[in-house]
Order: structure tokens, then C-alpha cells, then sequence
């Protein structure tokens, strides 16, 4: 068939030289036959000669991008061709180069491919050769993308509560964990598909210094995804819960009181501190018991205790507060002593103390005597003095407020002026007796007349009692400069003293 037109493959074409069907084909050009392999073949005459190897990797994973190598041909292209499964041979791919890229299939249903190439003319895609089949090799699976969007706070605490999360796809089961210290991971939080968020409880653990989180996926037919590691975190201590309750008396000046308070899981140490009128926070106490006895300062007019939880490895936890309260003033107390010794030095020359010789009454030794008998014959202005245990009196006072003190003094019904008789109080600081003149500190009077036979407590400064307790008077006395008020008591004199 030469010249003209005719219709090649439903084509019209024109006739220049002959058309012939080789191997079912129509090609243009002269067919010769030729006995190859003692086997009569056509061929057509102008065709390129086929390829004779076609190389590609021994090992492809689906959806990979891999390259195919052939023969160079003078002056041809290449046309490719794939199938999968031992299947139909796919729609043709074109090559300027005998090198190329192919991509395979990522459908996890295809477990086998093969590629196959001929050569061409450029353009025209005429002049073929014959096919070369390359192997057929196995499709290994393809490995599933990494998660993506893993977040979590980028503060963490020890034992707190927190949401990790993710971009999740349906049908991809995902694997979550923790892992602390850069060690093996400890704990998984999530594993299952789809899903996109994980709530999860920082561990408690003192030992754990840091966390991070990764993730993987998993798909049937695909290889796991690599893990996609988050940040690595430095965990915050947990803090400790603040105590529930803490237990502290009403208290009143300078007692001495009990503060006790609940425990605290993982406590291992409590601080308590107190706050005297509304100053500064003092500590108190620091240690592993629950409870403190503590004297309230003496000054106190309100207290307020708070106590909080610690230990190695936690944050202190918050402080638990004691309602504020007034401070009372201490109970008042009464503590009476009785006089150990009475003596009355008298100012005649030469006289000094008084004893039985003086008039030969053997009771006058033991009296308390005041002022001077002005009608003859005179024995001179008297100075009475009564000693006391004064260092019992000291010590029972030792740091107390004194409110009160009174004296107990009877006048013997007999002696001195008839009529009711003032005294005036003085304090002395001796011990015993001394051998002169004994000097005297002033208190107050002349007041409270005595009568004859009178006995009675009399209300007096509260200086008699202070001295006695800072330790610059001993004892009490009588004595008037002006001579007058003579009387003499009993020897049964008292000092009593309220105090807190």
C-alpha cells in the first residue's frame, strides 16, 4: 500500500512509502522476516532496536520516587510503562533520556510492580521497538508521616493536670507517652485511633526533673510513623496542700500555751510562726512534730499563729491561719508574807536599838514602834522596822505587774498617846538588823490612824512591793521626822500583794 490516504488504527493517514501490520501493529515502513531462535519473526525495518536491560531498585516502598535506567539509543525517546500486581500494563510515561524517575503507587492493595520500555521516535512516538520487561519486584510498605501538632504547656508542675494534643486522622491509630529524664518512656497516655487530646497527671514523683511527650502512628499497610518528639520540660515542684486546721487557745499575758495542727501527705517539716499586735511574723518553731508549747509574750494585747507544710523536693504549701485574738491580762494573783522579825531603833544618845533593859519589859524588843513619847522621861523619836523572807517576796514578783499591796499592822492596846495615831510608811533594804542608825527610803503619810487595840489592813503604794521585787528594799518601817504618832504595833506584821 503506497500513495494516497487510508485509514491506520481509525486514523486517516497519508500514504508515503508502505504500511505493514507487525506484531498486530500497524508501522510504516517495509516488513522483513527473519528466522530468530529457530523462529520466523516479522520486524519492521525502520524501527529502533529494543532496549536490552532496564534496571530499577531491588527494593521499593509504595508511594516512593525510585530510578529506572536503559539503554542509550541514537536519536530515541523512551516510552515507559508499569503495573502492579501482575495486572494490565498502565498508560504510557515519555522519556527524553534512557534515566528517569517513576513514583510508585502508595494503595496499600498493590504488593508487586514491574516496569517495562521501548523505544521511540521524539515526538511522533513512532519507529518502536520491541518492549523490555524489566523484574518484577515486591512493594514494601510505606512508612505513615509523623504526627503533627503535638502541644502541651510549656510549664509544668509535679502531680499537675494537663492536656496534650494532637492533629489526629480517623482512621491512624496513635500511640502517646511520657518520658522523664530522657529515660525509657514511663507511661502512655493515649493509644487508640483518631482521638486529638489526652488528659494526663504530671507524675509526683520528687526524682523526676523533666518531661517531654512523643507520639507515633499506625495504619494498616503503612510501616509506624518515626515518633514526633515535643519539647523537654523542667518540672516545678508540687506544691504541698495547705494544712486543714490549726488549734490555738485564747490565751492571756505570758501563758504558756499548746498550738497544735493537722499533717500534710508528704510533709515532712512544719513551720509555725507568730504575730504579736499585728507586727512582724516571728518563727516560732520549725520540725516534724504537730503541735508547740509556747509562752505568750507578757506584752501581748492580740496573737495570731500560721503554720504551712514542707519538705525536700515540694513547694511549701500555703499557710494555714489561726483567727486573731485578743491577748487577756494575766489572772491576778494574792500572795501574802508574813514579817520574820520586828525591831525599833530609837534616837536618845546612846540608846540605838531597843531591848528589855530599857524599862524592863521583855515584850517591848518585839514591838514595832513609831514617833516619841514627849513627856518625861524621853526615849527618843523611833524608827520601827519589820523584816521580811525578801527573797521569796522577790522571786514570786520576778517579771510581774503589780496592782495591789496592802499591809497588815494591830497596834497593841496598851502604850502611847491614848488617841488614834497616823503612821508614815518607809521602806528599808536590810536584811537583819544593822548595828547603827538604819536609813529609810520614803513611801507616803502621814495616814490610817490607828486606835488602841486596832487591827486592820491598810492599802499602801505600790512602790513597798516593787522595791522588795527590783531589789532595792528588803522590809518595811515606820518613822515621823516630827516626832509625833507615837504608838507601837505587834510583832504580827504583814505585806500582800495582788499581781499578774
Amino acid at each position: 500500500m503506497s500513495g494516497g490516504y487510508a485509514k491506520i488504527n481509525g486514523t486517516q493517514r497519508k500514504i508515503v512509502g508502505a504500511w505493514s501490520k507487525v506484531n498486530g501493529t500497524w508501522r510504516k515502513g517495509s516488513v522483513v522476516s527473519a528466522k530468530v531462535n529457530g523462529q520466523w519473526k516479522e520486524a519492521w525495518k525502520n524501527a529502533f532496536p529494543s532496549p536490552t536491560f532496564l534496571i530499577y531498585p531491588n527494593t521499593i516502598i509504595r508511594g516512593d520516587t525510585f530510578t529506572w535506567t536503559t539503554d542509550s539509543i541514537t536519536g530515541a525517546n523512551y516510552e515507559i510503562q508499569s503495573r502492579y500486581n501482575g495486572g494490565s500494563w498502565s498508560a504510557s510515561t515519555f522519556s527524553s533520556t534512557p534515566t528517569g524517575s517513576f513514583t510508585a503507587s502508595s494503595n496499600t492493595a498493590n504488593t508487586s510492580i514491574q516496569l517495562r520500555v521501548r523505544a521511540v521516535a521524539p515526538g511522533t512516538h513512532d519507529k518502536q521497538s520491541g518492549w523490555y520487561e524489566g523484574p518484577t519486584r515486591s512493594l514494601g510498605a510505606d512508612v505513615l508521616d509523623k504526627p503533627t501538632g503535638l502541644t502541651y504547656p510549656t510549664t509544668l508542675t509535679r502531680g499537675q493536670k494537663i492536656t496534650v494534643r494532637w492533629n489526629a486522622k480517623s482512621d491512624v491509630k496513635y500511640h502517646l507517652q511520657a518520658v522523664y529524664n530522657d529515660g525509657t518512656p514511663t507511661a502512655t497516655l493515649y493509644s487508640g485511633f483518631g482521638g486529638g487530646s489526652a488528659d494526663y497527671y504530671i507524675s509526683t514523683g520528687t526524682s523526676n526533673s523533666k518531661v517531654k511527650f512523643q507520639i507515633k502512628g499506625g495504619k494498616s499497610g503503612y510501616i509506624d510513623s518515626p515518633y514526633t518528639v515535643g519539647p523537654q520540660i523542667t518540672l516545678n515542684p508540687q506544691k504541698l496542700a495547705t494544712i486543714s486546721s490549726i488549734s490555738a487557745p485564747k490565751p492571756y499575758q505570758g501563758q504558756t500555751i499548746t498550738v497544735s495542727w493537722g499533717a500534710v501527705t508528704n510533709a515532712t517539716t512544719y513551720q509555725l510562726e507568730v504575730q504579736y499586735n499585728n507586727g512582724s511574723w516571728i518563727r516560732a518553731y520549725t520540725g516534724s512534730n504537730r503541735s508547740y508549747t509556747a509562752k505568750v509574750s507578757s506584752t501581748a494585747t492580740s496573737i495570731q499563729w500560721r503554720v504551712r507544710p514542707t519538705a525536700i523536693g515540694y513547694a511549701d504549701g500555703d499557710w494555714k491561719y489561726s483567727d486573731q485574738v485578743s491577748v487577756a491580762l494575766p489572772p491576778l494573783k494574792q500572795t501574802t508574807w508574813t514579817a520574820t522579825l520586828v525591831r525599833s531603833w530609837r534616837s536618845k544618845e546612846d540608846w540605838g536599838w531597843r531591848d528589855p533593859s530599857d524599862t524592863g519589859d521583855t515584850d517591848s524588843i518585839d514591838r514595832m514602834y513609831q514617833g516619841s513619847w514627849n513627856s518625861p522621861p524621853w526615849w527618843g523619836n523611833h524608827r520601827g522596822l519589820a523584816f521580811f523572807n525578801y527573797n521569796s517576796i522577790k522571786s514570786t514578783l520576778a517579771g510581774k505587774d503589780i496592782e495591789k499591796v496592802r499591809v497588815y499592822m494591830y497596834r497593841i492596846n496598851a502604850g502611847g498617846y491614848v488617841s488614834g495615831q497616823s503612821i508614815k510608811l518607809w521602806t528599808h533594804n536590810y536584811a537583819s538588823v544593822p548595828s547603827g542608825r538604819p536609813d529609810l527610803s520614803y513611801v507616803q503619810g502621814p495616814f490610817s490612824s490607828f486606835a488602841r487595840g486596832e487591827g486592820k489592813w491598810i492599802t499602801v503604794d505600790n512602790k513597798v512591793a516593787e522595791r522588795i521585787r527590783d531589789g532595792s528594799a528588803k522590809g518595811i518601817a515606820l518613822y515621823r521626822e516630827d516626832e509625833l504618832g507615837y504608838l507601837f504595833m505587834s510583832p504580827n506584821v504583814k505585806i500582800e500583794v495582788t499581781y499578774r
